[in-house]
């Protein structure tokens, strides 16, 4: 599989543009590290974890039942639904 390199505009949290050139991943590291930096990761990723939750569930309108696991390769686990993990050893153990 190929990935792409994406741009996109960051802001500072005083709206100073960062950078305009970035990949994904520098993307996904400087927003990380922005969070971090004003102790936002916390409350942040556990309102992306809420709405990707309401979501999934919008789309599936009770027709079958989905987990999800949010991570990135430098910072691992982000967000993940309540049964995510029972999930994944399930699906270990099934090998």
């Amino acid at each position: 599989m190929q990935t792409g390199k994406y741009k996109a505009v960051v802001f500072d949290l005083d709206g100073t543009a960062v950078n305009s050139h970035y990949n994904i991943d520098a993307l996904q590291m400087t927003c990380i590290e922005l969070l971090d930096r004003e102790n936002l990761r916390e409350p942040v990723l556990a309102r992306i974890e809420s709405e990707i939750e309401k979501r999934l569930a919008l789309r599936l309108r009770g027709r079958g039942h989905l987990e999800f696991i949010l991570f990135t390769a430098k910072y691992g686990i982000l967000a993940q639904s309540p049964g995510a993990m029972a999930l994944c050893e399930r699906l270990r153990e099934s090998k």
